[in-house]
């Protein structure tokens, strides 16, 4: 069988062994967009534009939308020790930024020692001092991690409600941490020597308890957490494959401190396809650096980031950082990810002397909600073409001058369905809910949106019709839909219904049935929310959800 998920959805990982080949080019194929439920629940989240689950014929056009860059870096701690040398990368490479609703402030976790920085406008960072310490608050030992993942985890007790991932190398390990318990199973060889996962918890996101080993990975390897499925999954850079050549492993566990696998039970997962194109400028085939996700309203939001190269010599003798771009993906089942549209969302400037030209890197917890936008938080490199060398252990400039900034977005403005002067339409496929009050995110001020509500045949159900509809004319993220008969469909719940959005000149990103006339979707809020708006300023519940 398998799990019975929110959405309707049946979810099974078995079905990772049989459909997906890493030798293939072509993209992960997606059963849930093929074979869709009859009727589909909507009881969980605003309901978003990114694909064709929720909609049985339209008129409109899709159109994928990119972040807008802050501009500058933000304010962090410069990345340099006391003699004006770069420290090792100590921006985030995963790391994570948060909005922390007990302390009300922003949280991020940057670098190599779990460095952690707070902020009350996610823009100015302070420093309160604290590196990360483990067991008997002994300092982080290692430098370098390559890659961690840090999350608040609300669904936890107090004691364990921050979780961090980190990779480490074993031989680092063992010169500076030799406690560590390591697995004499573990294979000791590989390209660069084999990387180590580790998990640890934390009652405040400073003192870390001691690490335990997860199971052998590649760099860049990291973690997050499925509340739909209540899973924590492991996103697994795997060198078996080709030393070279970047695909990502999938295993999930109950528990987070469970995460450990044995032989053949991590699955090949993903990794750049046939529609992730070259940069004309470098030429070399794309990779699938790393993968990033959070649950987002109704539905899984990854976070891919594309390594186009050129190889780590030819940066290192120019003193550049590689090209990275950043690009996003859509999964309602948290195993198969359609990624609808590869332009870059965050791309790299690739403009000298700008804080993000190149390695613009992913951030745990993906994106912050923020008054009506999302802010998706990244790292970058400079560079220092100044500082060349013949290779990358030669101690070139490619990885100097550290930058931390964010990216904005409109709230659920991945996707928006659009028309022109004449009108279109958009009808769903059989819904099922329980609230009462229909909300929706849509821009007109120069056109007009009306909803009408339909039976599972087809046919109106008066007085929820077009006619009797109050015309949206205005750019808002949360409106409610009204007709003249009255707002509340609470006559109608629990029974397939239809809706049919008719749309003039203007832009419909997602819709909602609230239990209030508060707008709240009761879906997942990303990385927190610091929101100032009463529709949001409802309670939220320990899963991070909007209630």
């Amino acid at each position: 069988m398998g799990q019975l998920l929110h959405n309707g959805l049946v979810c099974s990982e078995d079905s990772l062994s049989t459909e997906c080949a890493v030798d293939s080019s072509k993209p992960m194929p997606v059963p849930y967009l093929r074979n869709r439920p009859a009727v589909i629940p909507i009881n969980t989240g605003r309901q978003l534009m990114v694909d064709d689950f929720l909609i049985e014929e339209t008129t409109l056009t899709r159109r994928f939308h990119q972040a807008i860059k802050h501009g500058s870096a933000v304010t962090v701690p410069v990345c340099k020790d006391k003699d004006g040398n770069d420290l090792p990368l100590r921006v985030p490479k995963s790391g994570g930024v948060w909005w922390d609703t007990a302390d009300q402030r922003y949280k991020m976790w940057k670098g190599s020692a779990l460095d952690y920085l707070t902020s009350l406008d996610g823009v100015e960072w302070s420093d309160p001092g604290l590196v990360g310490t483990i067991g008997n608050a002994k300092p982080c030992p290692w430098k370098g991690t390559a890659s961690d993942t840090v999350l608040i985890d609300e669904d936890d007790v107090p004691s364990r409600r921050y979780k961090c991932y980190v990779r480490l190398g074993i031989g680092t390990l063992k010169k500076t941490y030799p406690e560590l318990v390591i697995p004499e199973s573990f294979p000791k060889g590989g390209w660069r020597g084999w990387q180590v996962g580790f998990v640890m918890t934390s009652p405040d996101g400073v003192h870390w308890s001691e690490p335990i080993a997860t199971t052998p990975v590649g760099d860049r390897s990291t973690m997050f957490y499925d509340p739909f499925r209540k899973k924590w999954v492991s996103s697994i850079r795997n060198y078996s494959h080709n030393p070279m050549r970047r695909v990502r492993n999938y295993f999930s566990s109950d528990e987070f401190l469970a995460a450990q696998w044995g032989e053949g039970e991590a699955p090949f997962w993903m990794k750049a396809d046939e529609r992730d194109l070259p940069d004309p400028r470098i030429g070399d085939d794309p990779h699938l650096y790393n993968v990033d996700a959070v649950a987002y309203e109704s539905l899984m939001l990854g976070s891919f980031e594309i390594l186009l190269g050129p190889h780590n010599d030819i940066c290192a003798q120019g003193g550049f950082p590689k090209t990275t771009d950043i690009k996003l993906g859509f999964s309602r089942d948290g195993i198969h990810w359609d990624r609808p549209c590869r332009e870059a969302f965050i791309p790299s400037s690739r403009k000298p002397d700008t804080w993000d030209r190149g390695y613009v890197q992913s951030i745990g917890g993906v994106c912050v909600v923020s008054d009506d936008e999302l802010r998706f938080y990244y790292s970058g490199l400079m560079g220092d073409t100044s500082n060349k060398g013949e290779s990358e252990a030669a101690g070139s400039g490619m990885y100097s001058n550290q930058g931390i900034g964010f990216a904005s977005l409109r709230r659920d403005g991945f996707a928006s369905m659009e028309s022109t002067a004449d009108a279109g339409s958009l009808t769903t496929r059989p819904l099922i809910f329980d609230g009462r009050f229909l909300f929706v995110n849509a821009d007109v001020p120069e056109g007009a949106l009306t909803v009408e509500l339909l039976d599972e045949a087809g046919a109106v159900i008066s007085p929820f019709d077009a006619a009797h509809c109050r015309p949206i004319c205005t750019d808002s993220t949360c409106i409610q839909v009204e007709w003249e008969g009255g707002a509340d469909l609470s006559a109608h719940q629990e029974k397939p219904i239809r809706l049919r959005f008719i749309l003039t000149s203007g832009s419909l990103y997602s819709f909602w049935i609230s239990p209030n006339k508060t707008g709240a979707s009761r879906g997942y809020l990303a990385a927190g929310c610091k929101d100032r708006n009463a529709y949001i300023d409802a309670p939220v519940c320990r899963s991070g959800r909007s209630t």
